[in-house]
């Protein structure tokens, strides 16, 4: 579609160009080109999410990024520790701490191993 070429700057292929393209200082932007089609962008925070809309974190993209902004959010850094627990985790085969993890973790590499045929 002709919005997706102006997203990413597009110019035409080599053969059709005429001047020196490098020196005119024009380039498609793959970053941008990305973020503009992509149907969700996740940053590695909620407050990176809001910085990068800004012009102090946008990089010359805040514009578009503020665009994007419906469908522009930011997963919190770490785990959740009582859903990635391995002594509660209901969908491990064997349940394992701290002090039976070798135990547990080589229990359920070979339940993994078993259920995939290896």
């Amino acid at each position: 579609p002709g919005w997706w070429y102006n997203a990413v700057e597009y110019q035409y292929p080599p053969h059709l160009r005429q001047g020196s393209y490098e020196e005119e200082g024009r380039s498609i932007n793959f970053m941008k080109a990305g973020i503009t089609t992509a149907d969700r962008v996740v940053t590695v925070s909620p407050g990176y999410a809001e910085e990068i809309q800004t012009y102090l974190g946008g990089w010359g993209m805040e514009g578009m990024l503020s665009n994007r902004q419906p469908v522009l959010n930011g997963i919190t850094n770490g785990i959740d520790l009582e859903e990635w627990n391995p002594k509660t985790d209901k969908h491990l085969a064997y349940n394992y701490d701290i002090e039976n993890f070798e135990e547990g973790k080589k229990m359920n590499k070979l339940a993994l191993q078993e259920e995939l045929g290896l």
